[in-house]
């Protein structure tokens, strides 16, 4: 989650524009992938994720609260003679309702465990880039004042 988190000020900061070129080079191309982190970030502290671990767990809880919910909106659609046709509907749409969110929240689990390596190396890559560009700037800094 940390990593999410640093992640996502890192890049909304550089989208500002208060970084240095060499920053804005390295994430470039993650800019377009911004809202993408973002709803990862959202989700993770949503849940309090902060381990894969977690994570998983929160999948395989998604994942059943799917099957149940499928499973009930399948005995709707079967046994339309136990309700009025206006509860049933009614019924259907809170029922479809849920299942459209728990499908984008899975969809953002499986994203988050496909670019969570890659989202740890960029992250790691633009600190050691800014670290080395603070060098230069102070051994430039002591250079001119002496």
């Amino acid at each position: 989650m940390a990593c999410y988190y640093h992640y996502c000020a890192l890049l909304r900061r550089n989208y500002r524009g208060r970084s240095g070129r060499r920053c804005y080079y390295l994430l470039r191309e993650d800019f377009s992938k911004f809202n993408r982190y973002r709803r990862q970030c959202d989700l993770l502290w949503e849940q309090k994720i902060e381990s894969t671990e977690e994570l998983r767990t929160y999948k395989a809880r998604l994942t059943h609260e799917l099957e149940v919910l499928t499973q009930k909106r399948k005995y709707l659609y079967n046994h339309k003679e136990v309700l009025t046709p206006d509860v049933r509907n009614r019924r259907l749409e809170e029922l479809s309702a849920r299942m459209r969110t728990v499908r984008r929240e899975l969809n953002t689990c499986t994203d988050i465990e496909t670019d969570a390596a890659a989202l740890l190396l960029k992250w790691q890559e633009v600190r050691q880039a800014e670290k080395e560009e603070r060098e230069v700037n102070e051994n430039e800094q002591r250079r001119r004042s002496r």
